[in-house]
């Protein structure tokens, strides 16, 4: 053994080393629940502006602007679920008419017959 601390020394560095492992894991989970807070606050803030539209192209338009801000995306689209075909429904600005996508076809379809969400880091990828 050519260290030039003694196996005492070495000791306390480990424990050390231990213990200021976990105190940066407990910083780490600090730091995570205040950023969920903060998100969660978010959404709560966004709320009684939602639960006052009553126009569902609005709404949409609404709720997609608020997803956008509060989980710092560029774009979002908000769809509305046809009770009686379960088609999901948007509105796409620019068009008059409603999009119209079958549950179960394609990628927003697939998320939406799951009700598993898929976030895309760059959708031009």
């Amino acid at each position: 053994d050519a260290s030039p601390f003694s196996g005492g020394q070495v000791g306390a560095c480990e424990e050390v080393a231990e213990q200021l492992g976990a105190l940066l894991s407990t910083f780490d989970a600090v730091a995570l629940a205040k950023k969920r807070e903060e998100e969660l606050g978010r959404v709560v803030r966004s709320l009684p502006e939602l639960f006052a539209e009553f126009d569902q192209p609005r709404l949409c338009r609404l709720a997609a602007a608020q997803a956008c801000a509060i989980l710092g995306a560029s774009h979002c689209t908000a769809y509305v679920v046809d009770g009686a075909t379960g088609d999901l429904l948007t509105h796409v600005k620019g068009f008059s008419r409603q999009l119209r996508l079958p549950q179960g076809v394609g990628l927003v379809g697939g998320c939406a017959a799951s009700g598993k969400a898929v976030y895309i880091e760059d959708c031009q990828q």
